[in-house]
């Protein structure tokens, strides 16, 4: 007998805390008590757990600094977590792209100027 293949759902949420607001200048600090912190993500991850969904989160570097907690929480619940940049910057408006690079601890490996110089780097 064949077995029935269980059907996909793909979801995803993005935006956590106050990233966007930083990034607006209408914020500088996490606020631990939002509802969107305190009530929505307990219930969505109730929600999901409930009908044995997982899910993919989109974080803001600055929300996962500062809310960890959560992340644990989404984490523990079998979902992925993806970056949704640092302080939900609007991609499509930042300027051209950097012409140099550096990378974390100034170390890029054997292959790294050869890279660089194939994606237009100045070296």
């Amino acid at each position: 007998m064949e077995q029935q293949k269980k059907p996909v759902l793909c979801l995803t949420f993005d935006n956590m805390g106050e990233a966007l607001n930083v990034r607006r200048g209408k914020a500088s600090l996490p606020d631990m008590t939002a509802p969107g912190i305190t009530v929505g993500f307990p219930n969505l991850l109730r929600l999901l757990a409930t009908y044995d969904l997982r899910a993919t989160f989109f974080v803001e570097g600055w929300s996962a600094l500062h809310y960890g907690d959560v992340l644990d929480s989404i984490s523990r619940g079998g979902h992925h977590i993806g970056l949704h940049g640092w302080i939900h910057e609007e991609f499509a408006e930042l300027p051209e792209r950097p012409a140099r690079f550096r990378a974390p601890g100034g170390r890029i490996g054997p292959y790294g100027r050869q890279i660089e110089a194939e994606e237009g780097f100045l070296l």
